[in-house]
């Protein structure tokens, strides 16, 4: 189960967003294992390249339409890029969400204390922030139709 936690301000790019910096209780102060916290954009781009993974499996193992692989496949044009599109800045922006993932599931309609102990901001200022978060309650079947 994942939490996605988000700050008001951008913390320090020199920080390493660690599990150790969490951490996730019950409402009656039961601590849930925190297992990763990371990055928002890893957490996705994880996410992506294991669906891509999965797609291609899958596309692998899909039969073959013997008349397209006989046909021979137009060539693609080729893509030229200019100087201006090749620019990507040198560093990652600061990260402002993470993603925690928690050892048990969370409970629906349950509250939970999330809480971010020496994490810094952009001027490195160490802090500590806690929340409560209540997750939400199944959605009940539509039965109009």
């Amino acid at each position: 189960m994942t939490l996605m936690v988000e700050f008001d301000r951008p913390l320090d790019v020199a920080q390493t967003i660690a599990p150790a910096l969490f951490a996730v209780a019950r409402a009656d102060s039961t601590p849930l294992a925190v297992r990763e916290a990371v990055p928002r954009r890893d957490f996705e781009r994880r996410q992506e390249a294991a669906r891509a993974r999965a797609d291609s499996a899958r596309a692998d193992t899909a039969r073959v339409d013997t008349v397209r692989a006989a046909r021979p496949r137009a060539a693609r044009p080729e893509l030229v890029r200019g100087p201006e599109t090749a620019r990507r800045p040198s560093r990652s922006p600061p990260v402002q969400q993470v993603v925690l993932r928690v050892a048990a599931p969370l409970v629906a309609g349950a509250s939970y204390r999330v809480t971010a102990s020496g994490v810094r901001n952009l001027l490195g200022r160490a802090g500590t922030s806690s929340r409560v978060v209540q997750v939400p309650r199944a959605a009940a079947p539509d039965t109009t139709g």
